[in-house]
C-alpha cells in the first residue's frame, strides 16, 4: 500500500469515528498544501485526499451543507482533484445539502499544475539569455516569470509574403524579400507554422525544411492552405533575441542537455525570480458515471486554478499533425479543404453534390477530438457552482462543462491570461443536438439546460489558441448569459449555437424536429477590444435555430476587424435582438443569409449604434 493510500485508510478510520455523530450537523474540513493526517481540523489539517475520503464517509448522511476548507498556500498537482459520481464513490451532496470546496478565510489557495525552475545561470551574455535545466521529458508549452506569461519565439507576428508548395509554405522574409531558410534549426521536429484564416488557426508540425520550403504534416497542411491573415514560424532557439522571449530545448540538441532558455524583461532578475514551466493538464474534474448517474450538488468557492496546459502532440491533434481549428475552439482530425464549395446550387438535392465532398460543410469532415480541453472540467453534472474562483496561467480552456450538465452556476469569477476560453458550456456532436434522436421532444440528461453564465470578468483570452472565443456555448436550453465583463479578444466575445443550420428542422441534413437548443438568453453584458486579430466575427456571434431565445441589453465596442456588434450566421432563428449597443465596430449587425441556411424568423428592435452598418 503506497502512502496516499494509506493516508486515505487512515483518513477513512478516523472520519468513520469521528464524524458518524456528525453528519446531522455542519462538518468543516481543513486541509493545508502539506496537511498530513486524518483529523483534517483547523490544528492539523489534512491532504485534498484525505479530505475527499473524509467527505464521502459522512455525506450520505448529511444533514446540512460540508466544507472544505482549503488553507493558504500552493496545492501542486500532478493529477486532478478528480470528484465523481460512479457506484463505488460519491463526492456528492446528498439530502438536499451541498459539498462546498471552499478558500479559507482571508485565505488565497492555488490548484497548481506547474513546475518552479530554478538555478538559472547565464548561457549567451551578448543577447543576455539565460538558462535552467528542464524537467525530464516534459514538453511544455508555457512559461510564466513573475506572474507573467513568457513569449515563445517567434518570427513575425503576421507574414503575409508566402506561397503555397507541393507539402507546405515558402515563406519570404520581408526584410530582405527572401525564402526562409529554417533547414539548419536545431529541434526542427519541435518548430510550429502558425496559420491565420479569417476565423481559423492551425498549429502546424514542421516535418522538414530545405533552403526555401517548410513542409508540415500532410493532414494540418491539407486544412492550412487558405491563409489569407499571413503565417509565422514558432518555438525555434534560432528566433530567441527579445526580452520576454523563451525556448524549451527539450533534446538537449543546443547546449548539450535539456534546458529552458529565457532573456529577462527590464528590472527582472533570474537569480531572485519565480519562473514556473505548466506541466499539469487537469487540475479539476466532477464527472458523473453517465446521464442517469450525474454528480450533484458540488459547489467550487474562492479558488484559483492556475499552471495547467494541453499536451497537443500527446493528444489525437498531435496524431495527426498539430491543431487545425474547425471554429471556436474545435478543431479536426481529418482532411476537409476550405476552399471549395460551401454548398450545391440546388437546396432540394438530397444526396450530397459534388462540389461539397470534401469541402468545409461536408459532414464526412466533422470529426472531433474533445474540443480544446478543460484545465477544470464537468460532464454528467446537475447543481453544480462555480463561485468566486479565480482562473489564470492556464494553456487550455479554463473551465469546460459538457457533455450533460444542467442546473449549474458559474457566477462572480475572474478568468485571465489564459490560451484558449474562458467558459465552454454544451457540446456540439449529434449527440448533443438530438439527444434522443430525430424526435419532437427530448428531455434526458444529455440535454445541457438551465444553466447561468453570470457576473465573470474575462480578460486577455485565447492568447495561443486566437481562434477561440471568451464564452463558448454549443447546443443548449435556457442559458443564461448575463452582466460578464469581457476584455481583449483576438476573436469573438460570446458565440452561442453550433451547426451552420443543416441539422434544425428540415434544414440542409434532413432532420425532421429541431434540436434541443433555444431558450437561450444573451442579457447586459459588456465586451470590449474584441476581434483584435481574426476576422468573421462579433462581439455576440450565433448559429443555428434557437427558438425563444433573447440577445437583449448587451454594449459592444472596439471590434478591430470584420465583422459585427451581433453576428447572426447562418441558421440563426428565433431571436429577439434588442435594445443593444455598438460602437466603434464596423457593422452594428451583420445577418448572413445563405440561400441553404436562411437566417430568418428574428425580431430586431430599438438598437443603437453610432455606426449603423447593417
Amino acid at each position: 500500500m503506497n502512502h496516499v493510500a494509506r493516508l486515505i485508510a487512515t483518513a477513512s478510520l478516523a472520519a468513520t469515528a469521528s464524524m458518524g455523530a456528525a453528519a446531522a450537523r455542519a462538518v468543516d474540513l481543513y486541509v493545508s498544501p502539506n496537511g498530513m493526517g486524518s483529523r483534517c481540523s483547523q490544528a492539523a489539517p489534512c491532504s485534498l485526499e484525505a479530505a475527499q475520503l473524509a467527505v464521502r464517509t459522512v455525506a450520505a448522511r448529511q444533514r446540512d451543507d460540508i466544507h472544505v476548507i482549503l488553507l493558504d498556500g500552493t496545492y501542486s498537482l500532478t493529477q486532478p482533484l478528480a470528484l465523481v459520481e460512479t457506484p463505488n464513490a460519491s463526492d456528492s451532496g446528498h439530502n438536499g445539502h451541498q459539498i462546498i470546496w471552499q478558500a479559507a478565510a482571508k485565505a488565497h489557495p492555488v490548484l497548481s499544475g506547474g513546475v518552479a525552475l530554478r538555478g538559472w545561470t547565464p548561457y549567451d551574455t551578448t543577447l543576455n539569455i539565460w538558462r535552467a535545466d528542464a524537467p525530464p521529458k516534459l514538453n511544455a508549452r508555457q512559461l510564466y516569470v513573475n506572474g507573467r506569461r513568457a513569449d515563445r519565439t517567434i518570427t513575425s507576428d503576421l507574414m503575409a509574403g508566402f506561397s503555397v508548395t507541393e507539402h507546405g509554405f515558402r515563406l519570404r522574409d520581408p526584410l530582405f524579400n527572401r525564402p526562409i531558410d529554417i533547414s539548419n534549426f536545431h529541434n526542427l521536429q519541435d518548430v510550429e507554422l502558425v496559420r491565420l484564416f479569417n476565423w481559423q488557426l492551425s498549429r502546424c508540425n514542421v516535418t522538414s525544411a530545405t533552403v526555401t520550403d517548410i513542409n508540415v504534416h500532410p493532414v494540418c497542411f491539407y486544412n492550412s492552405k487558405a491563409a489569407n491573415l499571413g503565417i509565422y514560424i514558432e518555438n525555434a532557439f534560432e528566433l530567441l533575441n527579445k526580452p520576454g522571449q523563451w525556448y524549451l530545448d527539450r533534446s538537449g540538441a543546443v547546449g548539450g542537455q535539456p534546458s529552458v532558455y529565457y532573456i529577462p524583461r527590464a528590472g527582472e532578475k533570474l537569480e531572485d525570480t519565480r519562473a514556473v514551466l505548466s506541466a499539469t493538464e487537469k487540475l479539476l474534474t466532477l464527472a458523473g458515471a453517465d446521464m442517469a448517474h450525474p454528480i450533484h450538488d458540488v459547489t467550487i468557492k474562492g479558488l484559483s486554478f492556475s499552471h495547467g496546459t494541453w499536451f497537443v502532440d500527446q493528444s489525437l491533434a498531435g496524431r495527426v499533425g498539430g491543431y487545425q481549428g474547425l471554429q471556436a475552439g474545435v478543431h479536426l482530425l481529418n482532411e476537409a479543404d476550405f476552399l471549395k464549395a460551401d454548398h450545391s446550387d440546388s437546396p432540394d438535392e438530397t444526396p450530397q453534390p459534388p462540389s461539397m465532398v470534401g469541402g468545409f460543410y461536408d459532414p464526412g469532415n466533422l470529426a472531433y477530438e474533445e474540443y480544446l480541453p478543460g484545465v477544470v472540467n464537468v460532464s454528467y453534472a446537475r447543481g453544480i457552482s462555480f463561485l468566486d474562483n479565480t482562473f489564470s496561467h492556464l494553456g487550455a480552456t479554463a473551465l469546460a462543462m459538457l457533455p450533460g450538465v444542467q442546473d449549474s452556476r458559474i457566477v462572480g469569477n475572474e478568468f485571465f491570461d489564459i490560451s484558449a476560453s474562458a467558459i465552454q458550456l454544451g457540446g456540439v456532436e449529434p449527440a448533443d443536438h438530438h439527444p434522443c434522436g430525430d424526435v419532437p421532444t427530448c428531455d434526458n440528461g444529455r440535454v445541457t439546460q438551465n444553466n447561468i453564465i453570470s457576473n465573470n470578468r474575462i480578460s486577455d483570452v485565447s492568447s495561443e489558441y486566437l481562434d477561440a472565443v471568451g464564452i463558448f456555448v454549443g447546443y443548449t436550453r435556457n442559458t443564461v448569459i448575463s452582466n460578464n465583463e469581457l476584455v481583449n479578444l483576438p476573436y469573438s466575445g460570446i458565440s452561442m449555437g453550433w451547426g451552420w443550420g443543416w441539422v434544425d428542422k428540415n434544414a440542409f441534413l434532413r432532420w425532421k424536429n429541431p434540436t434541443i437548443a433555444g431558450g437561450n438568453r444573451v442579457v447586459n453584458n459588456r465586451i470590449d477590444h474584441f476581434l483584435t486579430r481574426q476576422r468573421d466575427g462579433a462581439a455576440i456571434y450565433t448559429l443555428g435555430g434557437q427558438p425563444g431565445s433573447v440577445i437583449a441589453g448587451n454594449f459592444a465596442s472596439d471590434g478591430k476587424n470584420d465583422f459585427a456588434g451581433i453576428y447572426q450566421d447562418e441558421g440563426s432563428s428565433g431571436f429577439t435582438v434588442e435594445n443593444n449597443v455598438a460602437t466603434r465596430v464596423r457593422n452594428f449587425l451583420l445577418i448572413n443569409c445563405n440561400k441553404n441556411d436562411v437566417t430568418q424568423g428574428n425580431t430586431y428592435r430599438q438598437n443603437y449604434s453610432d455606426f449603423g452598418a447593417v
